[in-house]
This record gives structure tokens, sequence and C-alpha cells, in this order.
């Protein structure tokens, strides 16, 4: 099985680092994956793009406008945004760097927030990828850390490893 990860696109890593870590390919954002909302610009990048933002408003636009995935700042839940991806069978993206870069009680708020979105997500049929969305390579994780966040937040084993190769591939 292939696993697919996508990180920030100040996270400058190596192929070589890729494929220690398990990946058949990592994307980054505004390279590989483009990058929509606030504060980014619209490159012409191949694929489907990732929406950004706090705005709530903003995100479902552009969900209804195409995007084919959102990742939510934050961890909040909205029903209108949720009720958007779910109709428009976009992909809701968990960023794993809220956990892996935070410390002590930001950490703890973060895993709850998350496990609280991925169980709204799942009770609605939103199909959910697991990414690191690290912004450097020291944040990266291997394909099994992944696996093993997801499983923090809830997913079992088989959708951890769907997650991670399947849906995160759609990035291709």
């Amino acid at each position: 099985m292939e696993y697919y990860d996508i990180v920030s696109e100040t996270c400058g890593f190596d192929s070589a680092l890729a494929k220690r870590l398990g990946f058949a390919e990592i994307f980054t954002i505004n390279k590989d994956v483009a990058a929509i909302g606030t504060g980014h610009k619209q490159p012409k990048v191949p694929g489907r793009g990732i929406a950004f933002g706090r705005d709530t408003q903003q995100l479902i636009s552009l969900v209804k406008g195409g995007a084919g995935a959102v990742s939510i700042t934050g961890s909040f839940i909205d029903e209108k945004l949720m009720e958007a991806i779910a109709s428009n069978d976009s992909i809701l993206c968990m960023p794993m760097s809220a956990i892996t870069a935070s410390t002590g009680i930001e950490r703890s708020k973060n895993i709850f927030r998350m496990r609280r979105l991925f169980r709204k997500a799942s009770k609605m049929k939103i199909r959910v990828a697991f990414v690191s969305m690290a912004k450097t390579p020291r944040h990266m994780n291997s394909y099994m850390q992944l696996i093993e966040l997801a499983k923090l937040l809830g997913a079992d084993e088989r959708y951890a490893r769907y997650s991670i190769s399947k849906i995160n591939g759609e990035f291709k």
C-alpha cells in the first residue's frame, strides 16, 4: 500500500526523507496542491485545491465553488460548513501539526476539539484526510505516526490507513 502526506509550503524536505518516513510521495502546499482562501494565492496547480481559513462563509463559498478539500483552522464545528462539505463530496483535512507542534494544555485542547470534529465528520459521512501539514521537516510524521495520531482522534486502524493511502492519494 502506498501512503501520501501533505505538508506546508515552508517545509523544506528532500525526497530521501519522504522515503525514510515511508511515503510514496509527499505533496507540498502551493507546489503540488493549490491553497485556496485567505492569504493564499490561487496558483494553477493540477488537481484539487485545499481551502484554508477561519471565516465560515468564505469556506462555504470555496467549497461550493469546487474546493476539493477543507482544512479547518482551530478545529471548530459549524453545521452549515459541515453540510456544505458533505453535499459537495469534499474532503476534511485534519492537520496533525495541531497536535505535534503544540505543547501542554494547548495540545490537550487540540486533541479534544479534533476528536469532536472527527466524530461529527464520521456521522455525516464526510471523508477525512489525516495529514501532517508540517511547517518544518522536524514536525513531519512517518505514515505509522499518522496512523497512530488518527487512532488517537477516534479513527480505527483500517480507516486511518485508507485515509493516508487512498484519500491523500487523490491529491496526486
